[in-house]
């Protein structure tokens, strides 16, 4: 389970440079800020409340 935990998140912590360019390709830097943002504030804080192995 840990392996399947850290490879998720490995892809969300990537997936801002990967998709930034494709989400807004007249401003890449400024989606990638966003995404990162949303990465760190919302989506691995929520799933670090909510591990069950902790």
């Amino acid at each position: 389970m840990t392996e399947h935990d850290g490879a998720v998140a490995s892809l969300i912590r990537a997936m801002p440079k990967q998709l930034a360019g494709r989400i807004s390709p007249h401003d890449p830097d400024h989606a990638e800020r966003e995404l990162e943002r949303w990465v760190q504030e919302v989506c691995l804080k929520t799933l670090s409340e909510t591990d069950p192995w902790r």
